[in-house]
């Protein structure tokens, strides 16, 4: 038996300061959470699914909305335009300037609604990809979010939590940014309607002035990690207007650690607020019709000529991994994902049936996986 020698002591040092930051921190260093995005038309049949299949669409939502730690959180709300700035259009709240916003219009403030029956304390976000075209200006920018924000409180009692004024996936416009922050939180207009007669003009209550004027303001939502921390550290007037920094398909911080230093230092969120697998990576959707992207050349192969009725192929899989069979050149299972097995030496696909005799069987890789056989047996 040889003897279990422990490693040397470790010295922790912990310095009182650090210590007595890091409990002030209430916002840089907490967990918030997962949410969902209903954007670019991806809800857009979540109203006939309610209507349709109502018991379907409760136990979707009350999945992923219920229980006492939900799943989600938060749902991220597309402000459409009416077109198609990605992979489908987004309805207008407002198509005019002077029309009240028809929150009821698109599923996506319905969505949130219902997301509340389940989570009192579900957060609601919004940001913009484009803007309609009667929006020229900031005015008309900031006139269009507050009334849609309004409207869907009137209608639906749940006041928007966070908003980015800015342009989806865009480089920061940090003035553009601190001036939207400083009109909701100094805000004493409430909604703006059409002349001292309309009745939805000004504020319905003092509870929905203070909703309002806590919104939290977000920038900038760019494609991968932010560029603008830097900026924001360098310049009070953005660091007391910016709550949250925020970036897509990226966990990464800048070159110079300044996002760790917004959530360290100076207590601002930090969300990784756009990513994942099934939008973006479309051949790994479970019935995509999709390419990969991948050229023969560069998509994986073997061939394998038996006399037999299958083949059992043994190798490790965690199940992400799809080959297309083609039996005798014929494609006779596309797109099919390896089973998940347990390490090496396990089955990870079977090819049998065949009628006893000669076969080649190909298998071809259809998406971009590692891929590792062990060994090959023929069924006979």
């Amino acid at each position: 038996m040889t003897a279990m020698m422990w490693p040397a002591v470790v010295e922790v040092r912990l310095e009182r300061g650090v210590v007595e930051a890091a409990a002030r921190n209430r916002n840089g260093l907490t967990y918030k959470g997962f949410g969902v995005l209903s954007g670019n038309a991806t809800s857009s049949l979540l109203l006939d699914y309610k209507a349709e299949q109502p018991v379907a669409y409760w136990r979707m939502v009350k999945t992923l909305f219920g229980g006492q730690r939900p799943l989600m959180n938060t749902v991220k709300i597309e402000m459409g335009n009416d077109r198609n700035n990605s992979t489908g259009p987004n309805v207008a709240t407002m198509r005019d300037r002077d029309d009240y916003p028809v929150v009821a219009r698109g599923p996506s403030s319905q969505l949130a609604s219902d997301a509340r029956r389940y989570d009192p304390d579900i957060k609601v976000s919004i940001l913009r990809w484009m803007a309609p075209t009667w929006v020229h200006s900031n005015d008309d920018v900031y006139r269009w979010y507050k009334n849609t924000i309004l409207a869907a409180y009137r209608e639906y009692g749940i006041m928007v939590g966070s908003v980015n004024p800015d342009v989806n996936e865009r480089t920061a416009d940090l003035d553009r940014v601190a001036e939207f922050a400083h009109r909701v939180h100094t805000d004493e207009i409430g909604f703006e309607g059409n002349g001292a007669s309309d009745p939805n003009a000004g504020w319905r209550s003092d509870k929905e002035r203070e909703l309002f004027h806590r919104i939290k303001i977000i920038t900038s939502d760019e494609e991968v990690t932010g560029t603008f921390a830097g900026e924001v550290i360098a310049h009070p007037e953005y660091l007391q207007a910016i709550d949250i920094a925020s970036y897509h398909y990226s966990v990464e911080d800048d070159s110079e650690g300044n996002f760790k230093r917004l959530a360290d230092e100076y207590d601002k969120e930090v969300w990784n607020s756009e990513a994942q697998a099934t939008f973006s990576n479309s051949a790994d959707r479970p019935n995509s019709t999709n390419g990969d992207g991948l050229t023969d050349e560069e998509r994986a192969s073997l061939t394998c000529a038996f006399e037999g009725t299958g083949l059992d192929v043994f190798g490790p899989s965690d199940g992400t991994t799809r080959v297309d069979v083609y039996v005798d050149g014929s494609l006779t299972m596309e797109n099919t994902a390896l089973q998940v097995n347990e390490g090496s030496l396990r089955t990870q696909l079977c090819v049998g049936g065949l009628q006893s005799g000669h076969h080649e069987v190909t298998l071809k890789l259809a998406n971009a996986r590692e891929w590792g056989i062990d060994t090959i047996g023929i069924l006979s």
